[in-house]
């Protein structure tokens, strides 16, 4: 079961102040930083801040200094496109490469695994997941995805290897890994999920499972995420992020699917997803920037209405306080722009002050005519309660898509006409006592 709900994104053409959120930057003009081309960050518990680079290896920042580790260096890490890194139980850190296969780094040793050590090539790495606790925990192992290269597993011992040959993988490209554990402290029971470019597969320890995506089961998936412990184990969900723009939710026995991608922007891709503590969903685009999903809304910071500095979003991790919510988003735009960082309070709502017109405005919908779905706008001068809907050439009701208090600000709703026939609608934004009204044709 699965259901594709409407996108509602909120947007603001020009935000003059800011009140509970800001953002900030990390780049090297503004700072020490190396290089501006982070393609993962990983928040350590002392405090301190792991950077993988395109270009420049490993980047460690702690207490104001910055050091590298790559093929420049006088340590023994010889990688400068450094793709992930994961810490396990025991301290010890799992970096992956592009070219130079795994890396362990524990109390300032480094071991190298290549492809003489799995008997496979171990190139173009892309992720990392910790099993029960890692390696050197009993029961334990790291998994290792790469693009083309297929899924590793390995125990501290020996490597185990899965690709599309074997008939376990549906494509051998790689792109996202979750270990999903069993809660019980005195079980090892757990379970991997696996994205790739066709599919989302489910390993219990024996058999593997290609899971559904809504009703595909060969979705492209780039990121998943757990969220209050993942599904198989508990009452929580699991959030994929997926080539296609899809954000999707999983409870366990159904789905959530949200289009990100749309008319203006139909290549925007979702490549990274991360929650916080408060259950808000983030995630990465490639062509809108920042997405967030509270629940009850999804919004949408891009260079035109936010301080991002790029559209398209590379790697996104959240770090957080006891009163706020921060976002470190690495970026692109012309290049790469190093870390736009958003600051969100938790306990105050979005307050954004807007130069906006004076009086609210209902756009044409696009495109028109539509089969079925078309996108319908709207900006508001000021907060209000806010109904739109839609009706039949008789005048009669047919769909409901807003009724709700609203703050000041552009509005974005995707209308899905598959129920209805052939026709022309008419769709009627009422704000306050304001109503205004326009026409759109279902073509099929």
């Amino acid at each position: 079961m699965f259901r594709v709900l409407s996108v509602l994104l909120i947007s603001w053409s020009f935000i003059s102040s800011v009140s509970a959120d800001s953002w900030k930057y990390l780049n090297t003009d503004n700072s020490d930083l190396p290089t501006n081309t982070i393609l993962d960050i990983l928040f350590d518990d002392d405090g301190s801040i792991w950077f993988c680079t395109q270009d420049s290896g490993l980047i460690h920042y702690s207490d104001g200094t910055y050091r590298l580790y790559n093929s420049k260096t006088a340590d023994p890490f010889t990688a400068d496109m450094v793709k992930a890194i994961v810490k396990d139980k025991n301290g010890a850190y799992w970096i992956a490469t592009e070219y130079d296969g795994l890396f362990k780094m524990h109390n300032n040793t480094f071991t190298q695994y290549t492809s003489d050590s799995t008997g496979h090539n171990f190139s173009f790495l892309t992720d990392l997941a910790i099993q029960n606790g890692g390696p050197d925990e009993e029961g334990g192992a790291i998994w290792i995805g790469a693009w083309s290269n297929g899924l590793f597993r390995y125990d501290g011992k020996s490597w185990e290897y899965f690709d599309q040959a074997s008939g376990i993988l549906p494509d051998n490209s790689v792109n996202a890994i979750v270990v999903e554990h069993n809660p019980d402290p005195n079980s090892q029971e757990s379970v991997v999920w696996v994205g790739t470019n066709s599919g989302l597969m489910k390993y219990d320890g024996t058999d593997w499972q290609n899971v559904s995506v809504g009703d595909q089961y060969d979705q492209w998936v780039n990121d998943i995420a757990l969220m209050d412990g993942g599904t198989v184990y508990g009452d929580g969900r699991m959030v994929v992020g997926c080539e296609n723009g899809q954000l999707c939710i999983y409870d366990g026995s159904g789905w959530e699917i949200f289009n990100m991608a749309d008319a203006w922007n139909p290549n925007n891709a979702i490549k990274k997803v991360a929650l916080d503590s408060e259950g808000t969903k983030w995630f990465a685009m490639t062509e809108q920037g920042l997405g967030m999903y509270s629940g009850t809304q999804i919004l949408s910071y891009y260079t035109d209405n936010s301080g991002i500095a790029g559209n398209y979003v590379i790697d996104l991790a959240v770090r957080e306080s006891a009163d706020s919510t921060e976002v470190w988003c690495s970026t692109m735009y012309n290049g790469y722009n190093g870390i736009s960082i958003f600051t969100r309070a938790k306990t105050t709502g979005l307050e954004k002050t807007s130069l906006l017109p004076t009086s609210p405005e209902l756009y044409q919908n696009y495109p028109n005519p539509f089969n079925p779905t078309t996108a319908i706008s709207y900006r508001l001068s000021s907060g209000s309660t806010v109904q739109l809907s839609v009706y039949n050439a008789l005048g009669q009701k047919v769909a409901t898509l807003v009724n709700a208090k609203q703050n000041p600000g552009k509005y974005q709703v995707h209308f899905n006409a598959s129920h209805l026939s052939s026709g022309v609608y008419f769709y009627r934004l009422t704000v306050g006592e304001k109503s205004m009204t326009r026409k759109m044709i279902l073509m099929r």
